[in-house]
């Protein structure tokens, strides 16, 4: 269990009703067992000749054993909420945790799996923990307990009869033990199956419009189907292991009842010990066999629960690839200048996507950087937040080393509008509110303004109070480009990054979207990333990259009178709009002769 013993520092916490709760089960063991010991005085009424009163006897032992049962009981059902208690925040804890951790990690981590792994693995692994720990916490301490407090009043009745039930624990336990390292194996793999299918489920209904288009929905069925069967067919070899374990701990629970049974019989014979003992020790040890069974299979259920926290602890133990340096300084105030020194940078898979960048980017300057797609425009910009750091040479913002600055500070002067805005599920107020954890409502209204976005926003069913639904699909390009735009304004970066920010949009939407991010800009140092050249005309400086390094730069007019690579992309940016303009417009419907 190793899994599972690395996780106890969650449970440090609540120390204190763990030991009540331990508490409380020793006392529903202790009554229960001994409710089933002043059974006797029932028995003897029947059984023996020598109590004047049979019937006053066995009411009075029935009352005695009926208040010890209801005591008892009352214990048990506070054990049972209180160890749900601790395993619900013990879990919660962990899942908070394991998504803070995840959270933390750095970007190329994410870029190397699927969203659908992630979600199963926060979901799926921690809901086996939950199962287990939450609902079976309870019941697992109980067991050992009850087993117990019945095996110390059986011992009072015969020793002798007692050992026969002390041989079959360590077969149960060697029996569990054994099962339980197959089923381990059984439930990774089963975890793994049920991770495969949440990544087929989510790119399914995240990709769903290209399924429509081609007409895929047989396909990605039969890819569902498969990816299910492997889920059911690795959960039913766990199955067969815990319907293995059922039959074999049942029959050497039965032998020794049995064997209790006849052994019994000779004790009573021989005068050792009564009828009335007898049948008191034959429900002690109906009562132990079946906790020695129950905790057999719960024996089963933490192995399958080790399995899920040894998944767990491997995300819990990954460690971000950009931490900050322990000397790492705040970075309070901010001018905007951005420096590239001799900068190189290599993905993990050894491709060398930028070299030697040497560029300076002053303050409140606006620097537009295109090139053909896969020529390293992302990858540069992805440098002055940190997103990943350099291969060689350094970025500094304002002189300084962005390693020598606390990431949350250096980020928190930056504003980042990518080309495919993505909303969170909520309203049009809380996506705009995502940029600044502090802004009034006045920021909010005045950022939608500066981001054109005031008077659409207005004109929704609920206002700003409108659900935009999942990943802002409620709402238009353009609409989600210009709450991006107004959550950047609310954050009032001195640095702005613009990621082909209108690439995907049309002309109309275009055209309003610029509007807004032209306010955006303005006194801000920004970086421009464009596909359409058209828009990055009025840039105060082109940067043009190809093949990771920058290979001209100036002004548009400049670059289009050197007639190098910049020219050549802009003129066949224009071949392909009149082109696209002809195609619109479409061909003048001939006249028909009545």
């Amino acid at each position: 269990m190793r899994g599972l013993w690395e996780l106890r520092s969650y449970m440090r916490p609540y120390r204190g009703m763990f030991v009540a709760v331990l508490v409380l089960m020793g006392i529903t063991a202790a009554l229960g067992a001994g409710a089933l010991y002043k059974t006797e005085g029932l028995f003897e009424a029947i059984v023996s000749d020598e109590i004047e009163d049979p019937l006053g006897h066995a009411i009075n032992a029935a009352l005695l054993v009926l208040v010890l049962l209801l005591t008892a009981a009352v214990c048990e059902g506070l054990s049972v909420y209180g160890s749900e208690w601790i395993g619900q925040r013990f879990l919660l804890d962990l899942r908070k945790a394991l998504f803070k951790n995840l959270e933390w990690l750095s970007l190329r981590f994410f870029e190397g799996r699927q969203a659908g792994e992630m979600v199963s693995r926060i979901n799926s692994d921690t809901l086996i923990l939950q199962q287990v720990l939450g609902m079976q916490l309870g019941p697992a301490i109980l067991a050992p307990l009850s087993a117990t407090a019945c095996i110390v009043f059986m011992v009072r009745i015969s020793w002798r009869l007692t050992l026969l039930m002390l041989i079959i624990g360590p077969l149960v336990a060697l029996l569990t033990n054994v099962l339980g390292r197959r089923l381990r194996r059984y439930v990774l793999l089963f975890q793994q199956r049920l991770a495969d299918l949440a990544v087929v489920v989510a790119e399914s209904f995240s990709l769903m419009r290209v399924v429509k288009i081609f007409g895929m929905e047989k396909r990605a069925a039969q890819r569902f189907d498969s990816t299910a069967k492997g889920v059911m067919r690795a959960e039913l070899r766990a199955a067969r292991m815990r319907a293995v374990n059922i039959p074999m701990v049942g029959a050497f629970v039965g032998v020794a009842i049995c064997a209790g049974l006849l052994l019994g019989a000779r004790e009573v014979l021989l005068g050792y010990i009564t009828s009335s003992q007898a049948l008191t020790f034959v429900v002690l040890m109906q009562r132990a066999g079946g906790q020695i069974g129950k905790l057999s299979r719960m024996g089963l259920q933490l192995h399958r629960a080790d399995a899920a926290a040894q998944r767990t602890i491997e995300l819990l133990e990954l460690e971000p690839e950009i931490e900050d340096d322990p000397d790492a300084q705040e970075l309070t105030e901010l001018k905007g200048e951005v420096t590239f020194d001799n900068v190189s940078f290599t993905y993990a898979a050894g491709v060398e996507v930028l070299s030697e960048i040497n560029l300076t980017i002053r303050p409140g300057e606006v620097v537009a950087l295109v090139g053909p797609s896969g020529s390293g425009k992302t990858s540069l910009a992805n440098l002055i937040p940190r997103l990943y750091d350099v291969s060689e040479g350094q970025v500094l913002i304002d002189g300084i080393d962005v390693r020598k600055i606390t990431q949350a500070s250096l980020r928190a002067h930056m504003g980042i509008v990518p080309q495919e805005t993505v909303l969170f599920s909520g309203t049009v107020w809380e996506n705009i509110a995502f940029g600044k954890d502090d802004a009034t409502d006045d920021e909010i209204v005045a950022a939608a303004l500066a981001a054109d976005a005031d008077e659409f926003i207005r004109a929704l069913p609920e206002g700003y109070e409108t659900q935009v639904g999942e990943r802002g699909g409620k709402l238009s390009g353009g609409q989600r480009q210009r709450i991006a735009i107004a959550r950047a304004i609310l954050r009032d970066p001195r640095i702005l990054i613009l990621d082909e920010a209108t690439s995907s949009l049309d002309r109309a939407s275009e055209a309003v979207v610029h509007r807004a991010l032209d306010g955006l800009m303005s006194g801000r140092t920004a970086l421009i990333i464009a596909h359409r050249l058209s828009t990055v005309r009025n840039a105060g400086r082109i940067l043009v990259l190809n093949e990771g390094r920058i290979v001209e730069e100036g002004t548009h007019a400049e670059l289009m009178q050197a007639g190098g690579l910049y020219r050549q992309l802009y003129e066949s940016q224009d071949i392909e709009m009149e082109e696209a303009s002809e195609d619109e417009a479409g061909e003048p419907t001939p006249s028909v002769a009545p």
